[in-house]
């Protein structure tokens, strides 16, 4: 609330009231951003005392609307409003004119995606039914962090995990251990495992893909291996069946059309297409480069086969910031590869920064590669290289390349791990299992976090003193309505003649 004048005022008079109420509000809407620092608490301080001297000089109290800024590290959208701008977008670089929104497409723009010349592109994130966009000034920042929960599955590799949205958890099923196949399910949900258990399931296997199909709002489990000796080169049997699994139920749903039965395929959900991509993988005396999607209960084969993308070894997820799946392929000594897959076309985007050759990444056993949606980017983690090396390198997929995160403390070396597996409702992604440098089997639960760093992010003295100046402030404009109201009941003026 702020003071104005109760009767017409002079020009100079005026210029008071108007500069009056823009200070108001400039002081009150820079309490909603987060660029305060405790260098200007003294400042603020004094702005509030001359803000209230000011007020006291009137007598007709009158709302002030405060300046709305951000105060979120990530704007938040509607769906449809988001999902409009991307193809307003779009046809703008068709076109060339501006896009509805009357905004220019450029790399500033904080609501449409930027345009192709960009360094850096927007990118906006859809969950659920909100659309998330980071803002321009957040910056990448991620840690492990060893989960150590009390209970926990037995030690495996080759199992496969991923997020189930329609129950809210992460899902971990098969893999192999010293004790064989596997065909357990597990839940992973505010950080604590739970078996759970099914009355149907599917047979024990490892090297087996799952992932979430969004628009149907169940988990698709495909293929694997089911040689009891976990060895995948000798694997038959592979198997050709077809899972779906929802609100804690395994239900087959395999049906007379479909891939040929195969293990260590790779498979994901296609946001841009709206199904489940499946792609690659063998069998006993063949690799395939086949494409197929599974939508509405039924697998499709698709017209998409590139010899150049890898059948075995690799890692995909979706990338809604590029609106493609994105896969990371190859088998030590030839170089690992990119490939983005859009609207039925495989393409090859490899540059020269990429994580170093690996045989066996650790994606084909269900995805090491997952898209972090806090972060904005997709997830690399792992692996097998030449003979006995393993790797516990980061990496993310950010600007159309890879780049390494560093020296993060991290998950020791290990390779035939479950995966990645991010979980927007915690906001981390969980990986577990796999085999270390010794040749030992893992149970281990490592979380991956985002963490948001921000030019505007203020530390917690900071806040403290703002709160202060608050205090201050309200202390002062009560003094001045007692001052007011005490003056009117006597009768007294309420400013000295002039």
């Amino acid at each position: 609330m702020a003071c104005v004048p109760s009767q017409p005022s002079p020009p100079k008079e005026s210029t008071i009231s108007s500069t009056r109420i823009t200070l108001v509000s400039m002081h009150f809407g820079a309490f909603r951003a987060t660029g305060d620092s405790a260098d200007f608490l003294a400042a603020r301080i004094a702005s509030i005392a001359v803000i209230a001297i000011l007020a006291c000089s009137s007598t007709q109290l009158v709302p002030i609307r405060p300046v709305a800024l951000p105060a979120s590290p990530f704007e938040r959208l509607d769906l449809s409003s988001a999902q409009q701008a991307l193809s307003s977008a779009r046809a703008s670089l068709a076109t060339g004119v501006e896009t509805p929104l009357g905004m220019p497409l450029d790399c500033s723009n904080s609501i449409v995606t930027a345009s192709s010349s960009c360094s850096v592109s927007p990118r906006i994130v859809t969950v659920g039914t909100m659309a998330l966009k980071p803002q321009p000034e957040a910056a990448i920042s991620l840690h492990w962090v060893h989960d150590k929960t009390s209970v926990f599955p037995f030690a495996r590799s080759a199992a496969t995990i991923t997020y189930d949205a329609a129950d809210g958890y992460v899902l971990l099923f098969g893999g192999f251990s010293d004790s064989g196949l596997a065909n357990d399910t597990w839940i992973f949900q505010s950080g604590k495992w739970t078996q759970i258990f099914p009355l149907n399931s599917p047979s024990p296997r490892s090297f087996v893909q799952m992932t979430y199909d969004y628009s149907d709002g169940y988990v698709v489990l495909f293929g694997g291996c089911g040689e009891k000796s976990g060895q995948v080169s000798v694997c038959p049997p592979v198997l050709g069946d077809t899972w779906i699994f929802k609100g804690g139920v395994w239900t087959n749903v395999t049906e007379r059309t479909s891939p040929a039965a195969r293990d260590l395929a790779v498979m994901t959900y296609d946001s841009e297409d709206h199904f489940v991509l499946l792609f690659g993988g063998q069998a006993p005396g063949v690799q395939f480069h086949d494409s197929w999607t599974f939508r509405a209960g039924n697998w499709t084969e698709l017209n998409a086969s590139v010899a150049g993308v890898p059948a075995v070894g690799d890692a995909a997820t979706d990338d809604p910031g590029i609106g493609a799946i994105l896969l990371l392929g190859g088998n030590y000594p030839a170089s690992l590869v990119t490939w983005t897959f859009k609207g039925g076309v495989w393409t090859n985007i490899t540059n020269a920064e990429s994580p170093s050759n690996r045989d066996l990444a650790s994606g084909l056993l269900g995805s090491a590669l997952t898209f972090d949606t806090a972060a904005g980017v997709p997830i690399f983690f792992g692996g097998g290289g030449a003979g006995s090396t393993l790797f516990n390198d980061t990496w993310q997929f950010h600007d159309n390349g890879w780049q390494f995160l560093g020296s993060l403390t991290s998950p020791s070396p290990r390779w035939e791990m479950s995966g990645l597996a991010y979980d927007p409702t915690e906001g981390y992604s969980v990986l577990f299992g796999g085999i270390s440098q010794a040749g030992s089997f893992l149970n281990e639960t490592w979380l991956l976090y985002y963490n948001q760093t921000s030019t505007n992010q203020q530390s917690g003295a900071a806040d403290w003193m703002v709160f202060l100046s608050i205090g201050v402030g309200l202390a002062v404009g009560v003094s001045c309505a007692i001052i007011v109201f005490v003056r009117r009941q006597s009768g007294g003026p309420m400013r000295p003649d002039s």
